[in-house]
Formats: C-alpha cells, structure tokens, sequence
C-alpha cells in the first residue's frame, strides 16, 4: 500500500516559496529562509539538517528520489538522505553555486562562472557533463538524465535517452525557400530563432517553454533586472540609488555603471565603446543572467545621431537617416544588437530632462506609495487596481489634422481594451477629422483616467498640451498609460511638439505635486519616418490585459527610434 504520508500537509505550516517532490516525500522552502520536509523517511530524506532550519539559510531547495538537496544562502550546497549512488556526497570545496537539481539518484549545481558539477549514479551517464559546456543558466534532472539552458536560449542534454528524453528537438530553419504557382518564382520565408526560457524534467522526459515577449513570467530581480547610470553624473547614480533603495523589491538588482557623455544624444562609435562594449562585458563576467529588463537612468544618452555607412558590432546594417529609417534609441539598439537572442525590455527613468532629480523621485514615491497599498505588499508586481485606486476610464481621442487621415490609432486601441473585458461606460473615443480647430473637438476632461492617447501637436492642442491647462485630468488619475503621436517626444529638449518631460512634471495634466503624472509612456527620440506610429492596441489592449508596462510597450514598438518612459513592473 502506497504510503500516504508525502499527502499530509505540516500543520500551521508557515507560508513557502518554493517547493520540491521527491518519490514519496516533500520539501518546502520557508519564506524566512528556513527548509521543512515531510512524508517518507526510510533513507532520512526528511531529517532537515540543523543549520538548514535558521531563518535566512536557504535560497533554492530540490528533490530525488530519496534524497533532498539545499543550497545554502552563501552559495554552498547540502544534500540527505538515500546515498547508494554517492548523490548526497557533495564534492569538497564546492562554492558559489546560484541553482541546483535532484534526478533519481544524482545531484546537479550549477556555478555562478556558468559551469556545471554533477555527482551521484552514472549509470546512464547522466553525471558526465559534456566537455566544454559553458555559459548556462538553468539546469534540470529527471529520473537519469539531464537537462542545462545556454544564456543564448539553446538546450544541452545528456544521460539516459532511452525515451527520448535526452534528445534536443531540431530547430527548423531560419530561412525556407519556398516555389508555388504556375510560373514558380523561389521566395524566402523567415522565422525568428526559437529561444528556450525555461526548462524541467520528469522521469523519462524533458519540457522546455519557448519564451514569448506576451507573457509575465516569473521575475526574479536579482537575475533579471540590470540597472545602468552614467558615472559622469551624480544625478544618475543619486536616481539609480534612490530607485534600488526607497522602490520596493528591487533591492537585489545588478547595478552597472558607464561612462561617456551626459548629452541626449551621443553618436555611434560612443554608444558602442561607453554602453554596448560595457553591457557585453557584463553578460560575460555573469553568465548565469540574462535580464529580462534593464533601466537607464539620467544622463545615460538616449538616442544616437546616425551615420551612413554604419555597421553594428554584430555585423547588421546601421540605421541613417538619409535612409528613411531614423536614427535608433539607445533603448532600441540594447534590445537588438547586445547579446544573441537577448532582447530586454528596456525603459528609463530620466523624467527630469536637462538635469535635476525632482520629478525622478518625485515618481519612484509614487509607485512606493502605491506598493504600500491593498494587494500590493511584498510584490513587485505594483496595480493601481491591486491597491483600491480607481483607474477605470480610457480616453482615446483620434482628432487630428491632415496629412494623419489614413491613422485611426486610438480607435485600434478602443477595440483592443473593449476586447479585453472594459465596459464601453469606460471608454470615451473621439474623432472630429479633419481638426476642426478648436478644443471642442478633443478630450480635454477626464476623471480616473486609465490610459489617453491623442495626436498631440498634430491637432489643436499645441505642443504645451501638458502644462498648459488644456489637458486635465481629476479624480483618481495618477496611475496610467499614455501614448502621444508626435516625432520628437522623447527627446528633452521641445522641438515645437510635445515631450516626455512636460508629461511627467509637477502640474502636469491640471494636477499638483505629482497628482495626474503617468506611470508610463512609450515616444520617439527621433522621427519614425516609413515605420510610423506604435501599435496602439497591443499598448492599451496588454494593459487591459493587466500585463505590465514593459511588456505593453515593447510589444507596441514599430520604430527603431522608440523609447519607454516609466517602472517596467507596473501595471493597471
């Protein structure tokens, strides 16, 4: 008769944060640090070593067979119970481990360098850890195989293949050529690379999940956050500094510093050697982490001026403006041209512009104001919904003058969030084409404001829209997302068009202290020029959909000049 014991739960068992299963027995990890087991113990798989119960002792656990596996807060490992195959004999010296694994009857660690140590049963070979395997970031162990994923999104797997389960599926082609009709003509179909995010195994099997920019997976800051300041301004690293200590959650997150210029825009060679060159440098020397976001902060150069004739550091054409293509963010070359199959989603928190901290800080207060709120404790995840506010209303207004007859934006965006469950009492769209010329065409009022989007300067509203009175917003306003269709709107300097800099500041929206602020806004260092404006819909339709901001931006990008302003981890 199976034995029973492995189903009952501990009484007042406190609450976990991670948990394990073995063949009859379970482990969970404590919220405090502390490592409980319960169910068979025939070989003692569930006699917790004595250090292993302190508050603060562990970070990850795992489970076998009949044997159970810790690893330790300073980065060394612990392992108990069965040991007929050697998988509790840890190997001597063993330090800086950041993950582990529990096949059937062996024990895998995975090392902060990137590297992998195994020991246990070899039976199948499933402790020979292929020669030369480097750079991973995640490992896995079934019954007697096992399973490691390269920082470039590929799969290692080694062991027992008897079912399969050690065979790594082939990729199709990046590229098919293709004939059809009656006079075939060859045509090339491309297909993005598949990229692994994350990994498990069972018994005789392996699963991998193809990573998708649409889904919030787990976030773990202290690998997949990167926080990049300028060295050469005390404002950057005051701002990157206040973010990782007043924000909540964010205190384990990987700071780098660059150099080079504080301007907004820097030019090509200078963004390879003070931002690209640095990043790649610290991919290499953290091998295990690939962030999944990166923030930049004041004073890190926003966009690069364009140079014909450019060729990216890896091997792709430049973008130059006598092409027609615009000249790329910062933020747009990070996610593309920095590590194979590495695309963060980048934002900036430089809402002060030419200089100054105020309205930086003035912003991170409120997303601590708000975490301090309802259902936002404890998480870094922060909802204006989460916390009571009542953000309900969306405000679309598609008035514009020509030559924007053909853009009906903020009507895609009234479908998308209709379509993601919004009552149409919520949403209030406006299209008086052609611009009428007066205010009375726009929205220029709203209450518990959602998300806005508008034409900005091209309308009546005129570059000031921001600050000037025209645009107010009242009620519980101070959590939303806004997107304006202007060129220039992310530069800082105001070029006759309205800019992200206004939107963030003091008495922006008729508001005060910061009241009627958004909490996040994609713009354009650069005009789009043939790509044009940003997909509206995914914008606001994600946002509906309660995915957070980085996600919701980056899946409105059409231009390489696009820029994010504002947390990636907030949401409606």
């Amino acid at each position: 008769m199976r034995n029973i014991l492995d189903k009952t739960v501990p009484t007042n068992l406190q609450p976990a944060k991670a948990i394990a299963a073995g063949w009859r027995h379970n482990v969970a990890l404590l919220t405090n640090g502390a490592v409980v087991a319960w169910g068979d113990n025939t070989y003692g798989q569930t006699n917790i070593p004595s250090d292993l119960t302190n508050t603060a002792a562990v970070m990850a656990i795992a489970a076998g067979d009949f044997h159970s596996v810790a690893l330790r807060a300073n980065g060394t490992v612990e392992a108990w119970g069965a040991n007929d195959g050697g998988q509790t004999n840890v190997p001597l010296g063993l330090s800086n481990v950041v993950a582990i694994a529990a096949g059937g009857r062996n024990s895998v660690a995975l090392i902060s360098n990137g590297m992998v140590v195994e020991w246990g049963t070899n039976d199948f070979g499933q402790t020979n850890v292929p020669a030369g395997m480097s750079n991973i970031m995640a490992i896995a162990a079934g019954a007697a195989h096992s399973v490691a994923l390269k920082n470039d999104g590929t799969l290692c797997e080694w062991g027992d293949n008897s079912s399969g389960q050690a065979t790594v599926p082939v990729k199709p082609p990046t590229a098919v050529v293709t004939s059809s009709g009656s006079s075939p003509t060859p045509q090339t179909t491309f297909y993005p690379p598949i990229v692994v995010k994350l990994i498990a195994a069972g018994g005789d099997h392996t699963m991998a999940a193809i990573f998708s920019p649409w889904v919030l997976y787990p976030i773990d800051v202290s690998k997949d956050l990167l926080l990049i300041y300028n060295t050469n301004s005390l404002d950057s690293s005051n701002v990157c500094q206040y973010y990782l200590t007043h924000r909540p959650m964010v205190s384990k997150a990987n700071v780098l510093g660059v150099g080079g210029i504080t301007n907004e825009t820097t030019y090509p060679t200078n963004f390879t050697n003070d931002i690209e060159i640095p990043i790649q440098n610290w991919l290499v020397a953290n091998p295990t982490k690939r962030p999944a976001y990166v923030i930049l902060f004041n004073d890190v150069p926003s966009r690069a001026n364009y140079d014909v004739g450019l060729t990216n550091s890896d091997g792709s054409v430049g973008y130059n403006q006598s092409a027609g293509t615009g000249t790329p963010s910062v933020q747009y070359q990070i996610n593309q041209w920095c590590a194979t199959n590495w695309h963060p989603f980048v934002s900036s928190l430089n809402m002060d512009g030419t200089g100054g901290t105020n309205d930086c800080v003035a912003y991170i207060n409120k997303i601590t104001n708000f975490a301090n709120l309802g259902g936002n404790v404890g998480h870094l995840i922060i909802s204006g919904l989460a916390a009571g506010y009542g953000n309900t209303n969306y405000y679309f207004d598609d008035t514009r003058t020509s030559p924007y007859s053909l853009y009906t934006l903020g009507l895609y965006a009234d479908e998308a969030v209709l379509q993601d469950g919004v009552s149409t009492n919520c949403i209030f769209y406006t299209n008086d084409y052609p611009d009428c010329g007066s205010l009375a065409c726009h929205t220029t009022n709203g209450i518990n404001v959602a998300g806005y989007l508008s034409w900005g300067v091209h309308s009546s509203l005129g570059a000031d829209y921001a600050t000037s009175n025209i645009v107010n917003w009242t009620g519980n306003s101070g959590w939303y997302i806004m997107e304006t269709i202007e060129s220039f709107n992310g530069q800082r300097y105001q070029f006759g068009q309205g800019n992200f800099v206004e939107w963030f500041s003091e008495s922006a929206f008729g508001g005060s202290n910061y009241s009627n602020t958004p909490i996040g806004a994609p713009s354009n260092v650069n005009e789009p020029f043939i790509p044009g404006p940003n997909y509206s819909s995914n914008y606001f339709g994600l946002w509906a959909n309660g995915k957070n901001a980085g996600i919701c931006a980056w899946n409105s990008i059409n231009t390489p000049s696009f820029q994010v302003v504002g947390d990636p981890f907030v949401s409606q």
